[in-house]
């Protein structure tokens, strides 16, 4: 690279974009069907080189997803309890899984072993100003806290 301009490509906007993996961007992207407000999205990896979409998945406005280590991408559809795991470089559902629907699951984190998912579902810690007291975790900031199931 000699830092000479190789062009202007247009992305989608910032609150489309997910995350990067590599020259491409991880999207959520809304569809043109309004009448399908269950299946009115989709994830999407976008090349912006090429300005095409690299592969899509259909989603729903409810869905979460989770980055699993540097390769993989999980959804879970919390209203009908679809859990899939996608290839994040092909889009290939590596995974299909119905879960126990739950609509109150406010976000998702996925950890992989050798042979196994273990998929962490969030509710949100219940709050109450005069009775709730949260103590930071020992390891600092940046810490997630989870009020759910460990589904593996």
């Amino acid at each position: 690279m000699d830092g000479r301009r190789e062009g202007t490509r247009s992305v989608p906007v910032a609150g489309q974009r997910w995350t990067t993996a590599g020259p491409q961007i991880l999207c959520w992207r809304k569809t043109g069907d309004l009448q399908r407000e269950d299946l009115g999205w989709m994830l999407t990896l976008y090349d912006p080189w090429t300005e095409t979409d690299l592969w899509s998945h259909p989603v729903s406005a409810d869905a979460k997803a989770s980055l699993i280590d540097n390769d993989g991408v999980a959804v879970l559809e919390p209203k009908t309890g679809d859990f899939v795991v996608i290839d994040r470089s092909s889009g290939e559902v590596q995974m299909n899984h119905r879960l126990t629907p739950d609509s109150s699951i406010r976000g998702i984190y996925v950890l992989s072993s050798d042979d196994s998912y273990y998929l962490i579902t969030n509710r949100g810690a219940p709050y109450n100003k005069d009775r709730t007291k949260i103590q930071p975790m020992p390891q600092g900031v940046g810490n997630i806290f989870f009020s759910g199931q460990l589904l593996a």
